[in-house]
């Protein structure tokens, strides 16, 4: 499945189950979303990531290379589509 361009979009996505491969390009695309926006609502990004991170759904995901990301961070720090385009200064704010 392209996860670009999933069956069902974003609603679809994040109704898999939680950690899920599924869930985890959903949440990919729902931060990245959010994060682009200029009025984002810092403490759902937050919840956001901190699901990914913590449901450790986030070692699904693959980078440009589709290689497995080696750390959540790299997953945060690399440029969308792939990641989620954050520094690691936003990361740490909004993981604190």
């Amino acid at each position: 499945m392209d996860m670009d361009h999933p069956i069902g979009g974003l609603v679809h996505l994040l109704s898999a189950p939680e950690g899920s491969l599924y869930w985890a390009a959903g949440m990919r695309q729902e931060i990245q979303t959010c994060a682009r926006k200029r009025d984002v609502d810092r403490d759902y990004l937050s919840h956001c990531l901190g699901l990914l991170l913590h449901s450790d759904a986030w070692r699904h995901l693959r980078n440009e290379n589709a290689a497995p990301f080696h750390s959540f961070v790299q997953l945060c720090c690399t440029r969308p589509p792939h990641g989620l385009g954050l520094t690691r200064d936003e990361l740490a704010k909004l993981l604190d």
